[in-house]
């Protein structure tokens, strides 16, 4: 069930953007994918990424227009039990494309954790007998709080770390109070005993599964949305089309959307011509003067 909707939603999203010949190809930065022989090699892999991605070492506010900004196909299911996020290459014209793929009945923490859980599997190349998931964790871990953040926000709280603190981490990067105390366990913060009491503590609380205050909020990928609306504004392709492409009703679709029809003066100038036949060999046509 799960193959078959990323499936749908791929083949939907590679279709409008073959009507708009987008063909920009996703690019590895220098060094990715990054070997990993030891666990201390995840931590630089993090840091490596944020610096080929200019990332510095703040906080990520929106993980998933990070990614989609750095041209990784990003997508969402939803009403899937017991499923976290997917990560794997698809053939895309002349080369193979990673894309990565979420579910939405998560909070936004976990979501994120998720998130960057399957970035670790694109970006890493596991060498040994390193477990594969436990790297992508580390990864996870380093990637949305690196080590000199974790040290320098530790160093401002004091040698007690209160829930108060975890809850204030938690807002700040986007990563939940567990996984702070595994990434604090990690680095050898906190001992695994320490570690231990804590999680048995959520667990007699039932924190495990709900976390105490304030929830983190979601994210949604915005990329195929924006074009599959771009199109439709600029009179590229139908009603009944772009609903068919987000997976909606077509009375839904016009409620939602119906002010964005008019754009057909944006159309003429950028010299589109409209498509309204099936998706094979569908190429927008641009005039000499196009853009």
């Amino acid at each position: 069930m799960i193959i078959l909707r990323v499936q749908d939603w791929l083949e939907r999203y590679l279709i409008i953007e073959r009507i708009l010949g987008l063909d920009a190809p996703f690019e590895f930065p220098d060094g990715f994918p990054y070997p990993v022989r030891q666990m201390e090699d995840v931590e630089q892999a993090a840091i490596a990424l944020r610096n080929s991605w200019q990332m510095g070492l703040d906080p990520i506010a929106n993980l998933v227009e990070l990614l989609e900004e750095r041209g990784l196909r990003v997508g969402v299911i939803s009403g899937v039990e017991a499923f976290g996020g997917c990560a794997f290459e698809v053939e895309v014209g002349d080369c193979r494309q990673p894309v990565l793929v979420y579910a939405d009945n998560y909070p936004g923490d976990r979501q994120r954790f998720s998130i960057a859980h399957e970035l670790g599997h694109l970006m890493l190349r596991v060498e040994g007998n390193l477990d594969e998931e436990k790297v992508a964790n580390r990864f996870a871990g380093a990637f949305l709080a690196p080590q000199p953040s974790v040290i320098r926000e530790l160093a401002a709280m004091g040698s007690t770390l209160t829930l108060s603190e975890l809850a204030h981490l938690k807002q700040k990067y986007g990563m939940s109070m567990q996984a702070w105390v595994y990434r604090l366990r990690d680095l050898g913060v906190v001992s695994e005993w320490s570690a231990s009491r804590v999680f048995a503590m959520f667990r007699e609380r039932g924190w495990h599964k709900t976390e105490p205050g304030k929830p983190y909020p979601a994210e949604s990928p915005r990329r195929f949305e924006s074009l599959v609306l771009a199109a439709y504004e600029e009179e590229i392709i139908t009603t009944s089309r772009a609903s068919e492409l987000l997976n909606m009703r077509y009375i839904e679709f016009l409620n939602r959307y119906q002010h964005l029809r008019g754009g057909a003066s944006i159309a003429l100038r950028r010299g589109h011509k409209r498509l309204d036949k099936s998706a094979q060999g569908w190429h927008p046509a641009r005039s000499a003067a196009a853009d």
